[in-house]
């Protein structure tokens, strides 16, 4: 048996010298502290969350008006943001994933109230399984990371931060439907009762999604055998829970308890639209996260979570409705840990310190192809430690830091004679700078070397005729970006930023002579790109958003047949409009999307169709109640992220929601 990473005594000797390093830092520091006064009732301490402030990346929170629609889910909104593609296998509640900066899915950070949920065993996080309800805010750091996310990712990050309490209480009831049998039904409490600050969030959606699209046959030049018909095995239900507490100790000190619940039973289609499939996947997730917030102790403020996360499936395909062989899957997989945070605020920067244990177990197996089952353990330790420190005007932001990754693997499965271990460890550094040049215009520039490692399933996995790697090394990238915002007033702001990356050890799969396929690091890419946000709104109610990315995602290999290709599934542009018109009793809007110069294969011999969408709506407000007319996709175009797995078309929804 290998010994957890916690008890590692080189690691820990390490996070110790880190730790006592930033102490020493401060040893003869006279500085005032800023120190917390708030009421106990007041809204709860926030150390641990990101200051925005302190940030020299680039960063975009969602806008919350945009977080209550319900005619779209988290995928719909992150994919319109600069920078920012999804791809999503087929219909309402399908796998979505996030692609930041052309970095996959993999390679881009999902964060739940500042904890990752990506893992050996869930790479790439399903955001369908992420409800909106249970959603205060969402931001979104493309490239660098803030320090208080901790370890950060190739492509960048997306943190959701929970329902919280309020101090006048909250209750909303939303219930509604549409297009292809959609129902929606979902209810949430927010309020604080003295000390205590209580959230409570359930919701529920089915969807037969049975859209109308046009199946080519297999044969895209030939239109004659093309057929229009309803998609089939696409249904959905789904549910969601969301319980939150807080407790204020005192002035200085709270306690929040966050637990959640997400379930989803989902048909499987079959990439000819067979009618006799009946294949499914089914899921269950639940985290559980318990924060304790202390400040003011010796001049610092400190956050302290626990955390667990479950992640359960099964994939039932006994009767090769989608597979070449009957298959009846499960995967369990357990993450569990800590997550230490601690700050200290002086009159010219900050010292911030983060340090993380986790430990993540997966077991998989088949009750028919039990020749591929295995199970897997990794014990990981992450601690970076950064000083954000500001000139005397206030206008310039310096901020270098210094992270550290140590993981260690153990293989425990029956494919092998043998347990099988690895560790490796890595030391990455980060630079970002910020100037105000004046109360329009600020420029900022980051640089910094990230680090992705292997998943489960690439070490040690079986699927059909591809077999894991134990060998692998971690996939490595260097990211640069340099970019300037000009806000003239309050109601107008542009940003553009340039952005670099060079990724190096990529995971691919190759295959030998008789067809036998593993995965190597041959991999190499560069991306160049260019993103552009504009904001603007009037007096009178209007305002329009515009999100322009242009990238150059290139495939570097020593296999000519993929050099200098484009990554497969990112578009070399895209693009996103809305105008919107809001007055006292109602708001119209109206947004268009687009995609083009895209590849579904790394060989860039299958282009994908180039996209534009449009949407509209209506929000009608009448006392405490609230009723949205949703029409999206207006065009009724057929969208394929992944061929031969389409989206839906036209699609209409009617919601309706109470507040009290």
């Amino acid at each position: 048996m290998v010994k957890a990473v916690s008890t590692t005594s080189s690691q820990i000797t390490l996070l110790a010298t880190l730790l006592s390093a930033s102490m020493l830092l401060w040893a003869d520091d006279t500085l005032e502290t800023i120190n917390v006064t708030a009421d106990a009732e007041e809204s709860p301490i926030t150390t641990g969350e990101v200051e925005h402030s302190e940030f020299t990346g680039v960063h975009k929170s969602i806008d919350k008006d945009q977080l209550k629609r319900r005619d779209v889910a988290l995928a719909d909104l992150l994919a319109v943001e600069a920078g920012v593609q999804v791809r999503q296998v087929g219909g309402i509640g399908s796998f979505a994933s996030v692609s930041i900066r052309a970095a996959n899915s993999n390679q881009t950070a999902v964060y739940l109230d500042g904890v990752k949920l990506n893992s050996g065993s869930r790479a790439s996080i399903d955001l369908s399984v992420l409800e909106l309800l249970n959603v205060e805010s969402v931001d979104i750091y493309r490239g660098s990371s803030p320090l208080q996310l901790g370890h950060g990712s190739i492509g960048g990050a997306v943190n959701l931060t929970s329902l919280t309490a309020k101090d006048k209480p909250s209750t909303r009831v939303l219930f509604g439907g549409g297009s292809f049998s959609t129902r929606r039904l979902q209810a949430s409490h927010q309020s604080r009762i003295g000390r205590w600050g209580v959230v409570g969030a359930i919701g529920k959606l089915n969807s037969e999604n049975d859209f109308r699209f046009v199946d080519g046959n297999g044969t895209p030049l030939n239109a004659l055998d093309d057929t229009r018909q309803p998609r089939h095995n696409a249904a959905v239900e789904q549910n969601a829970a969301l319980l939150r507490t807080s407790y204020r100790w005192n002035a200085d000190s709270d306690t929040k308890v966050l637990f959640q619940v997400n379930n989803k039973d989902l048909g499987v289609p079959e990439w000819r639209n067979a009618e006799d499939n009946n294949a499914s996947y089914a899921t269950d997730d639940q985290q559980l996260q318990l924060t304790h917030s202390i400040n003011d102790v010796g001049n610092w403020n400190s956050s302290l979570t626990f955390f667990q996360h479950d992640a359960d499936s099964h994939f039932d395909d006994r009767e090769k409705g989608v597979s070449l062989a009957e298959r009846d899957s499960y995967s369990d997989s357990t993450t569990r840990g800590s997550k230490f945070y601690a700050e200290r605020i002086g009159e010219r920067g900050t010292l911030g310190i983060t340090g993380e244990l986790r430990k993540e177990e997966l077991a998989s197996r088949d009750e028919i192809l039990d020749f591929e089952n295995y199970a897997v353990e990794r014990d990981a330790l992450s601690a970076a430690v950064q000083y954000a420190w500001f000139n005397q005007r206030g206008n310039l932001l310096i901020t270098p830091s210094i992270n550290y990754q140590s993981i260690s693997d153990q293989y425990k499965g029956i494919t092998r004679r043998n347990e099988t271990t690895q560790s490796n460890q890595k030391v990455s550094p980060q630079l970002g700078a910020l100037l105000e040049v004046n109360s329009r215009w600020s420029v900022r520039a980051n640089v910094g070397q990230y680090y992705r490692e292997p998943a489960f399933y690439e070490l040690f996995g079986s699927r059909g005729l591809i077999r894991g790697n134990e060998n692998l090394r971690p996939e490595s990238g260097t990211n640069a970006d340099i970019g300037f915002s000009y806000q003239p007033s309050s109601n107008w702001k542009l940003d553009a930023t340039l952005f670099a990356s060079d990724r190096t050890d990529l995971i691919t799969t190759v295959y030998d002579t008789i067809g036998l396929g593993y995965t190597v690091n041959a991999g190499h890419a560069r991306v160049l790109g260019l993103e552009l946000e504009h904001q603007w709104r009037s007096a009178n109610g209007l305002t329009a958003q515009v999100n322009l990315t242009v990238q150059d995602a290139i495939n570097l290999s020593n296999n000519q047949a993929i050099n200098k290709n484009t990554l497969p599934g990112e578009a070399a542009m895209s693009g996103f409009a809305r105008i919107a018109y809001k007055q006292p009793r109602y708001r119209v809007w109206a947004e268009a999307e687009v995609k083009t110069d895209r590849f579904y294969d790394e060989a860039n011999l299958l282009p994908a169709k180039d996209t534009f969408l449009q949407n509209i709506g209506l929000d009608w407000y009448w006392q405490n109640a609230q009723t949205s007319l949703a029409i999206n996709n207006i065009g009724n175009d057929i969208v394929e992220d992944f061929n031969g797995f389409p989206r839906p078309g036209r699609a209409f929804f009617l919601t309706t929601t109470l507040n009290f």
